[in-house]
């Protein structure tokens, strides 16, 4: 079932790697570091490297689809000099290997297979102004991803780029960056070290860099030029400045960026010949500044005047602080001494080029070092979801489960056990991205035909259903019960006993010892019916796929707190445990249900809007750290069947509303199907069309990732309860953002609205 690494290792061959990173239209700047960073890998490492020729993030944005790229190609290329432009630069691509594949939603998982190694950058692929999510590689798999010199092109950051950062980074081979301020900025954002290196350019000796050029057009050698190179405005002075430098050493201005320009369609090999054969360069481009130190042209920093894209002069100073010189700009040379523009500025800037040349190599043979032996899972950080399966695929039995300081399932491992075979980290589901769920199988609402007041089950007993047509034929049944001072799973295997796990249960379970018992059982052929959260699914999943007999569903998940935290509320609230839980009783209805708690004496019950522990876990103060970045929710984690509540039926389908409860449930295999359609006849249902999957049940798709901010609440709320009560605790910071809520503007509530009915 799980993938051995022996396969692996016997056939010894190329690395293969894939770049992405920008590829616009005419930047001179994203071209060449791309060419330069494929140079690189290809001459100092054993890799196969190409190019991602369209970035999935093009894909993803609106404004960058398919035929929005189309119209836009179709103006630039309406004018007689960007056609002459692009043919020029369609034709340097041909030293570029380009990965020609266009990667949307539905094929892009298929990089995962295809490349050992993503890597991101360079150029400013990690600057919020473009689509930060798919740079970060968010579709790749853990531990594929690895990024060099990207660029951030910001000073501080915003919540959302923080979560981006904070959700990705760790998951990261290695972290790279262009500037020494993102170090700063995003080292405290992930355990892993931030790089500092050089931009790719600065990697290819300036004497290959010459076999590259191409003299332009109307370049005559025995006229000097001035080159002239301004990706954003030229300001008036700027203006007078360089038509005053030109005109008092008889130099000729060559200005790329002017569209009235002969020189407006230089391409990137034209480029090269431009600044390494300018008596200065006069410039607001970072890449054009980097070819001025790699061919020692001189040279002038004018600063950028439209920063759209954030804090372009972050890059400029952090190459002023690697060679320890600061760069002439207008203000900090003598007007008086102009000629002093015709040296260039910068000392021993080749050794510093080959050190950090030096360090490049080694950071990128520390990334691609045992390529098919990965390291355990002690050596990593990352966000378990407790689903047992690392513990039960480990050949020498090295790793148990315990529980943090916040009570949640963790692995250790002991290392005298080890064998580092890696198993534990490359199957791990945390590190797996799945593919999207596209519920082409169906989608359903259910109700009961016949209210059942003595049943236990929270919603219409779909569950119960299920499980009992297995029991009906000899098989067992595996879920969660309540049980005073465990949180484990258990096998059923008589009708009778199906009520001790039914009914939802609002904390973190632990599956981890059930993989043994699961799998006695599937080996004698009987069938077997697991029901757990999507991770936990993924993990079963992985292990067991082989097997036919074997049915997975899983239901729509929130998120888990911890069962110690739950023992730590009944303590301080009631004084002892119960002896059962009822998490959602129907009483009054099915969408206005009550919590009940039953002791020795007497039973408890209150409605879910007052009740403490679901009012804190619906808050998502107290989730698993992984649960606000779900990996498994609205994917393809290996379920037949998923199944939940139908919260949004009334937006659906007015009329099919039942107080008793609608279910909702999505069949994702046949096997699933197969099982589904044995019970149905019990039930009132309804296909639910494309256009209202997002009405359903917005845990269906993202889990609790529309509230990336919540993870930093879970931060304060398990600091506050170490000298005070969860209540306290709760109360407290709820009166907060409840102050904050009406703090707001009409105009932001709107806004906040109106973008919630967007995503969902």
């Amino acid at each position: 079932m799980i993938e051995s690494n022996e396969n692996t290792q016997k056939n010894s061959k190329k690395t293969t790697v894939a770049i992405s990173t920008l590829v616009g239209w005419f930047n001179n700047g994203n071209r060449l570091q791309n060419y330069a960073l494929q140079h690189f890998l290809s001459n100092n490492f054993n890799v196969e490297v190409k190019t991602l020729m369209y970035p999935t993030y093009l894909l993803v944005n609106k404004e960058n689809s398919l035929a929005h790229r189309i119209v836009r190609f179709i103006k630039v290329c309406k004018l007689p000099k960007s056609r002459v432009k692009y043919k020029k630069f369609k034709n340097f691509d041909k030293v570029v290997n380009y990965d020609t594949t266009l990667y949307t939603r539905k094929n892009v998982y298929s990089l995962n297979e295809k490349y050992d190694y993503i890597i991101s950058g360079s150029d400013q692929v990690w600057n919020s102004g473009f689509r930060l999510n798919s740079f970060l590689l968010k579709h790749i798999d853990k531990d594929k991803r690895i990024s060099y010199a990207a660029s951030a092109c910001k000073s501080e950051l915003n919540l959302s780029e923080i979560c981006s950062y904070k959700k990705n980074l760790d998951y990261f081979k290695g972290i790279s960056v262009r500037e020494k301020q993102a170090t700063d900025l995003l080292q405290p954002l992930t355990k892993e070290k931030v790089n500092w290196n050089i931009d790719p350019t600065f990697l290819v000796s300036s004497a290959h860099w010459k076999t590259l050029e191409k003299k332009p057009k109307g370049i005559n050698k025995s006229k000097d030029y001035l080159f002239l190179c301004m990706l954003g405005e030229t300001s008036s002075e700027y203006k007078n400045f360089i038509k005053e430098i030109a005109k008092e050493n008889n130099l000729k201005i060559v200005d790329i960026n002017n569209k009235k320009s002969k020189f407006f369609t230089t391409s990137p090999d034209e480029f090269l010949y431009l600044v390494d054969n300018a008596k200065v360069v006069l410039t607001d481009s970072f890449h054009a500044i980097v070819f001025s130190i790699i061919f020692k042209t001189p040279f002038v920093h004018l600063a950028r005047i439209d920063n759209v894209l954030g804090d372009m002069s972050m890059r400029i100073k952090s190459l002023e602080l690697l060679f320890n010189t600061k760069f002439r700009t207008l203000d900090n040379f003598s007007k008086n001494n102009k000629k002093e523009l015709f040296s260039f500025p910068i000392k021993n800037s080749e050794e510093i080029i080959e050190k950090e040349k030096q360090k490049s190599i080694d950071y990128f043979k520390n990334c691609f070092k045992n390529k098919d032996r990965q390291n355990n899972l002690n050596d990593k950080d990352f966000d378990c979801s407790g689903c047992g399966l690392c513990a039960n695929i480990c050949p020498v039995k090295a790793i148990k489960y315990e529980t943090n300081d916040k009570g949640f399932i963790r692995p250790v491992i002991d290392q005298k056990k080890c064998i580092h075979c890696g198993l534990c980290s490359k199957n791990c589901t945390v590190m797996h991205q799945y593919e999207k769920e596209n519920f082409d199988n169906g989608l359903y609402a259910l109700k009961r035909k016949i209210a059942n007041t003595n049943d236990k089950s929270s919603t219409t007993g779909l569950f119960a259903k299920l499980a009992s047509e297995v029991l009906l034929h000899n098989g067992v049944v595996f879920g969660a019960k309540y049980e005073k001072n465990k949180n484990e799973f258990v096998k059923i295997t008589k009708q009778e006993d199906l009520k001790l796990i039914q009914g939802s249960k609002y904390y973190q379970f632990d599956i981890t010892k059930s993989y043994e018992e699961i799998e006695k059982e599937l080996k004698t052929n009987k069938q077997v019916l697991v029901c757990a959260t999507p991770c936990q699914i993924a993990g079963l999943y992985a292990k067991f796929k082989g097997y036919e007999n074997l049915t997975l569903v899983q239901v729509i998940c929130h998120g888990v707190p911890s069962f110690t935290l739950f023992k730590r509320y009944c303590k301080e609230t009631y004084n002892k445990m119960p002896d059962d839980v009822n998490f959602k009783k129907n009483t009054p209805a099915w969408d206005n249900y009550s919590v009940a708690y039953t002791f020795e004496d007497n039973q408890i019950q209150e409605l879910s809007s007052k009740e403490g522990w679901l009012r804190l876990y619906l808050s998502n103060y107290a989730l698993n750290d992984c649960c606000y970045y779900c990996n498994y929710a609205g994917r393809k984690t290996g379920a037949d069947l998923t199944i939940g509540d139908c919260w949004g039926i009334k937006r659906i389908n007015r009329m099919f509303y039942s107080s008793d409860g609608v279910s909702l449930v999505a069949v994702n295999t046949n096997k699933g199907n197969n099982l589904l359609k044995k019970v149905i006849s019990d039930f009132n249902y309804m296909k639910i069309k494309k256009n209202k999957y997002s009405s359903c049940n917005v845990n269906l798709f993202d889990g609790t990732e529309y509230h990336p901010e919540k993870i930093y609440k879970q931060y304060e709320f398990y600091d506050r309860i170490k000298s005070q009560g969860i209540s306290e605790t709760y109360n407290q910071m709820q009166g907060v953002e409840n102050e904050q809520k009406k703090k707001r503007t009409f105009l932001q509530r709107v806004k906040n609205k109106i973008k919630r009915i967007i995503r969902y």
